[in-house]
């Protein structure tokens, strides 16, 4: 089991099958991390970028929130923006000193759980810490453990 879990959270199914995991692997009394990355744009002017930025913290406050919510449990809210949603989420990881991060698959099949997207494979590309890969509908569904166990990797 892991003290210090953070997990990736968007608005598709896989942030909360990320979460569902993710309770599954904190420890007693751990500390659970939910995390939104939203993306940077240096292409607006800097009064722009301003209210871009705001409304996008707005927007990721209450993304996790209803997350945090709806999953029922005790987590610690933070977002952070970034160009890539593994490069912010490597931030946060190392910035609460994680020893675990959960982020969901895009993929359905066992054998497509295993196939990576962008976001996955960049989230596991040079991570500061071990990545769990939630499979999809796992919020949803049991899986048989050897399932699973495929979608752990350090």
């Amino acid at each position: 089991m892991f003290k210090n879990v953070l997990v990736g959270v968007d608005r598709h199914t896989g942030g909360r099958d990320a979460l569902a995991l993710a309770e599954q692997l904190v420890a007693t009394g751990g500390q659970l991390t939910l995390a939104h990355v939203y993306p940077g744009d240096s292409r607006l002017r800097r009064d722009a970028a301003l209210d871009y930025r705001q409304m996008e913290q707005e927007r990721a406050l209450e993304l996790l929130t209803e997350a945090r919510d709806a999953g029922g449990v005790d987590a610690e809210l933070r977002y952070v923006e970034s160009s890539s949603p593994g490069r912010g989420l490597h931030e946060l990881a190392e910035a609460i000193n994680a020893d675990l991060l959960v982020v969901g698959s895009s993929r359905r099949g066992c054998i497509g759980r295993l196939l990576l997207g962008d976001d996955s494979r960049g989230t596991l590309s040079g991570s500061p810490c071990p990545v769990a890969i939630a499979p999809a509908d796992y919020s949803q569904t049991a899986y048989d453990s050897e399932c699973l166990d495929m979608t752990l990797t350090s």
